[in-house]
């Protein structure tokens, strides 16, 4: 009788675990009150682009068509010598990223979006590609 109850409890155990361990990245929406860092640069034809802002929306695959932005940071020369924005405090979840600025190498206003994903709060370093507008 005590070889079947110690049994069971090992079946019990060991599937716990299994459940457990195989368990994926919680993706929980997108926002502020994680330990995540995003910092992104945007670029157009291979370069860097300064003095450009890059925005942010939480929660969010497509930019936001009425309500906006939910943060927004201008990219500046950091410690890894390019033009960063950098969002920290973030969660796991999609975001859309969207910078606007002027390439001066074409000497023209450059824009750019993409949606993002974080699966687990750590440092992320991004490009995000701009194109230019006439």
């Amino acid at each position: 009788m005590k070889a079947k109850i110690f049994f069971l409890g090992l079946l019990v155990a060991g599937t716990a675990i299994l459940f457990t361990a195989c368990r994926k990245n919680k993706i929980t929406g997108g926002a502020t009150g994680g330990m995540a860092t995003l910092n992104v640069a945007a670029q157009h034809s291979g370069h860097d682009i300064d003095s450009c802002w890059i925005y942010i929306k939480y929660n969010a695959v497509e930019a936001p068509v009425q309500t906006g932005y939910d943060d927004s940071a201008l990219a500046a020369v950091k410690g890894v010598g390019r033009p960063i924005a950098a969002f920290r405090n973030l969660t796991t979840g999609n975001y859309y990223l969207y910078a606007k600025g002027y390439d001066p190498v074409y000497q023209q206003p450059a824009t750019g979006g993409m949606a993002y994903t974080i699966d687990q709060e750590k440092e992320y370093y991004i490009n995000l590609q701009m194109t230019v507008h006439k």
